[in-house]
Formats: C-alpha cells, structure tokens, sequence
C-alpha cells in the first residue's frame, strides 16, 4: 500500500479463503484498510463436510465450533463492503441463511456447486461490478452488460 499510494485494498476468498478473508478482516484489524472484500462459496456457517478432515482447522470450521461462530455479521456500518456469492447446489458450502451473514450484497447462483460456480460466466463480472461500484467515478466510465449465469 506504501509503494502504490492507496489507503485501501479489496480482498477475496474462495471456500476456506473466505473465512481467512472475514478472520483477516474482523480480528486482525484489516476492516481499517479494506474497501471491498468478497467471499466465493464460503461456508460461513460451517460445513459438516470439515468432520471428515483433519486437524485444529478442519475442527475449527464445523457448524457451530470456533471460527464461523466467532465472526461477526457483515453487515457492520464500517468497511468494508462485502459481497458473498454462493452455489444454490454446493454441498460443501451450503448457502447460509442471510440471518448468519447479513452482507451488504447477497448472490445466490441456482445450479452451481462448491467448485462449478468458480466457472459461472458472471461471476469476474459480479465481482468486478461490486468492486467498481466502490468506486462511482470508474464504474460509470466502464459500464458494461453482465452476462447470465444460468
């Protein structure tokens, strides 16, 4: 951030990187520096899949247990602004009730499991239009149509 002169960043995580992003965010204090951040079949509510793997972090993100537990909703009035896209069919990743996460943005892509919707045609067009919208004067230079994921 130093060498490029801006004061904020965006951040975005697929599945477990999703929950690194909001831990990175909400515990680590880089909410102060992130304008945008996205999360991509995040299991925000946990996943039972987790109970077959091992180790503290595969214990850590059951339903219920430590981290997804201990992170707030993102819906703070602070930064950043989330955006949480997920797979209406993902199995590892079930879509969490917009109670638990509470974004500022929520997508839903029927059809799409935990790694297809990683291929959905809209989705570097989703991303990019919420991180453009961050910023008005660039996303009105660069409107361009989103393409349908269905």
């Amino acid at each position: 951030m130093r060498r490029t002169g801006t004061q904020t960043v965006h951040v975005i995580g697929y599945s477990l990187g999703g929950l690194i992003v909001r831990y990175a965010v909400d515990r680590l204090g880089l909410w102060e520096h992130t304008l945008g951040a996205v999360t991509i079949a995040t299991p925000h509510a946990g996943t039972a899949a987790a109970r077959l793997a091992p180790g503290v972090a595969a214990r850590q993100i059951q339903p219920g247990s430590g981290l997804p537990a201990a992170l707030p909703p993102l819906n703070r009035a602070h930064q950043p602004r989330w955006l949480v896209i997920q797979g209406g069919d993902d199995l590892p990743a079930p879509p969490a009730p917009v109670a638990h996460t509470a974004p500022h943005r929520l997508i839903t892509l029927p059809g799409y499991g935990h790694l297809g919707v990683l291929a959905a045609p809209c989705l570097p067009h989703l991303i990019v239009g919420h991180l453009r919208c961050l910023h008005p004067t660039a996303a009105a230079a660069q409107r361009r149509p989103v393409p349908a994921c269905a």
